[in-house]
């Protein structure tokens, strides 16, 4: 399809022959709207079976389809791309096209190609459409964008997350502070002042937020005066520490197998009946220590900088709280 042709209008309806100038209701169009695309035609896509194209070409493909078939669905994912008003839910927040629709996303359980069909009945606007981008955008290879007007911002101060790449919990790709500002925006973690400062508190302030808040789970790690040194010997939280089969209160409520402490924290910070002073006292035997400082740089003058990174929560823990 020639690009420089631009944008080929609606076929017309009528008596098949073009003589009333309205779209038949049978045709799908690019735009689910039914209006053409605002952007140069010749605006590079790529086409739902992996073949290069253009936004013309894609308009002029999708008039080929009937209205409501696979083909015409798939085509319109295309549509924020192309710049379409939006109408129906897009997987990826910033309104791109899926980088590759064939990707299977563990958390939905199916092909992003078939997360964006059954996205395509949201409310753009509405909490389900960003609980199904933030279930499954990391997955399906979406560009970070930052939460919209989140009702709990990860950090404090309302600020983006300093690396929306980094990984709380290494080597796991769903657990980036980027996706972590969206779970943080949704309930139940975005409503209520103790849940949002629990986020705030533990995986905010592992993201290099500014200023977090305490912790409404108060654990206190104290320092200590080094006598073979002479100084004063500063003790934290690591809440990527791991703990094995660690015990809460009397027992009632255990933490099996293996966690991190900051996963602990979190939770004991949003359950009351568990940050008990004995529960307290346990988690700070285990999770308070020296931190590790990395050694200067050759040829700089600045000191090193104290590292302690937190730990994330099971997403699977979190993908099943926000389907709830």
């Amino acid at each position: 399809y020639p690009a420089h042709c631009g944008y080929c209008p609606p076929a017309s309806g009528g008596d098949g022959n073009g003589s009333s100038g309205t779209p038949p209701s049978s045709t799908c169009s690019l735009c689910p709207t039914g209006d053409l695309p605002t952007v140069p035609p010749d605006t590079p896509v790529i086409l739902p079976d992996g073949t290069s194209a253009t936004c013309g070409e894609a308009n002029y493909l999708a008039q080929l389809e009937r209205i409501f078939s696979d083909g015409c669905i798939d085509l319109q994912s295309l549509a924020p791309h192309c710049g379409c008003q939006p109408t129906t839910c897009a997987v990826c927040p910033d309104g791109t096209a899926l980088p590759d629709p064939s990707k299977w996303s563990f958390a939905a359980e199916m092909r992003c190609a078939d997360v964006v069909r059954n996205a395509a009945a949201l409310d753009p606007t509405g909490d389900d459409c960003r609980t199904v981008q933030t279930i499954v955008m990391g997955e399906c290879g979406c560009a970070y964008v930052p939460p919209y007007a989140p009702g709990c911002a990860l950090c404090a101060d309302g600020g983006v997350v300093p690396d929306d790449s980094f990984q709380l919990f290494p080597g796991d790709e769903l657990s980036t502070c980027g996706l972590y500002s969206w779970y943080a925006a949704l309930p139940p973690f975005g409503t209520g002042d103790e849940q949002c400062s629990a986020m705030q508190s533990t995986f905010g302030a592992a993201c290099g937020c500014r200023d977090p808040p305490k912790p409404p789970c108060k654990v206190s790690c104290r320092g200590y005066f080094d006598e073979e040194t002479g100084l004063y010997q500063e003790v934290v939280f690591n809440a990527t520490h791991v703990v094995a089969d660690f015990e809460v209160g009397d027992a009632d409520y255990l933490f099996e197998d293996y966690h991190m402490c900051g996963e602990i924290l979190f939770e004991m910070s949003i359950n009351d009946d568990i940050c008990t002073l004995e529960s307290i006292a346990a988690l700070q035997d285990e999770c308070c220590m020296v931190p590790y400082v990395p050694p200067e740089p050759e040829g700089t003058s600045g000191g090193g900088r104290a590292v302690v990174v937190s730990a994330t929560l099971i997403v699977g823990a979190m993908v099943a709280v926000l389907l709830v």
